[in-house]
């Protein structure tokens, strides 16, 4: 059985996950701060034995696109101003990121609008 607790930074607690993340080369060569562990909400998971992993959330802006293959110069054309668009509305949700699955064609097109890479997993609900 687990049991959760919010962390805070100013709670004793916070110590052992800024501990974890120090010693964490993965998160080392990521660049990870103490700081960015604030950056939304934090938990602290626990077994019986003690505490076992951290958990940061952040809130995400996940957006799904479908091109009309018609209007492909069109496309192109508004493409900047949609990307500013979908980062205004993750402002507006206190998100920190925009996030798309780019397939085919529109990989490359997503990079040049400032879409950086991103490979990681998702689970269903």
């Amino acid at each position: 059985m687990i049991y959760v607790r919010k962390v805070n930074p100013t709670d004793l607690e916070a110590e052992i996950i800024k501990e974890w993340l120090a010693n964490d080369p993965e998160h080392q060569k990521l660049g990870i701060t103490p700081e960015e562990i604030w950056d939304g909400e934090c938990a602290l998971i626990y077994d019986e034995s003690g505490p076992i992993m951290a958990a940061r959330f952040q809130r995400s802006l996940r957006v799904a696109v479908q091109f009309n293959p018609r209007t492909r110069l069109r496309n192109a054309r508004a493409g900047r101003e949609v990307a500013e668009w979908f980062r205004k509305l993750a402002r507006e949700s206190s998100c920190k990121e925009v996030i798309v699955r780019a397939g085919g064609k529109a990989v490359n097109f997503v990079k040049r609008l400032g879409f950086k890479e991103f490979i990681g997993q998702y689970l269903g609900v």
